[in-house]
């Protein structure tokens, strides 16, 4: 079993264009996202030295899409939660993964399929 927090398009692309202002430390944020690539930028940077940044940027999935880049690789995406919640489980899911539109990730839970299992 592989446990995987997965970034979320959903909050990411919404947070778009946000630069914020840290007070607890002189710290600036900006957050930008590609659409295209499906990728957020996260860049910060000292208030005092704007030309010195620091930039990390990473992949974004919803459950389904992560379900997809899954396909024949011998996993398979057993359960998924957001804020300890279980999703896509039927039930009251729907408004559970009403979160998955707040939360900048989610948990993926990773499992062999069960044809790769053989003597399980």
């Amino acid at each position: 079993m592989a446990l995987i927090d997965v970034a979320n398009p959903l909050v990411w692309s919404r947070s778009a264009r946000e630069v914020e202002h840290k007070a607890a430390r002189p710290l600036t944020e900006r957050i930008d996202f590609d659409p295209i690539g499906c990728r957020y930028i996260d860049t910060w940077w000292e208030q005092d030295r704007p030309e010195r940044t620091h930039t990390q940027t990473g992949r974004c999935y919803t459950p389904a899409d992560f379900e997809l880049l899954l396909a024949g690789t011998g996993l398979t995406l057993s359960a998924a939660y957001v804020d300890g919640a279980p999703i896509g489980d039927g039930g009251d899911a729907a408004v559970r993964a009403g979160l998955l539109t707040e939360r900048h990730e989610w948990l993926a839970v990773l499992r062999p399929d069960d044809a790769g299992c053989a003597g399980d």
